[in-house]
């Protein structure tokens, strides 16, 4: 697996968290999901999201109304 396997955009992780792109990018700004930016690209571990919903209880499902 090589770290481009470990790594998806805040569209992906708001889609994993069932939030917004603009949250996920707040959530990265405030140092909650484990992250760099390239060219304004938000690039994010994936382990920091998954363990981001297994603290927070969060789950795609369970923000839909």
């Amino acid at each position: 697996m090589t770290i481009l396997d470990q790594v998806i955009t805040a569209s992906e992780a708001a889609r994993l968290l069932g939030v917004s792109a603009r949250q996920v990018q707040r959530l990265c700004q405030s140092g909650k999901l484990d992250s760099r930016t390239s060219d304004g690209v938000y690039l994010i571990l994936r382990s920091s999201v998954d363990h981001y919903r297994l603290v927070n209880k969060t789950t795609a499902s369970s923000n839909i109304e």
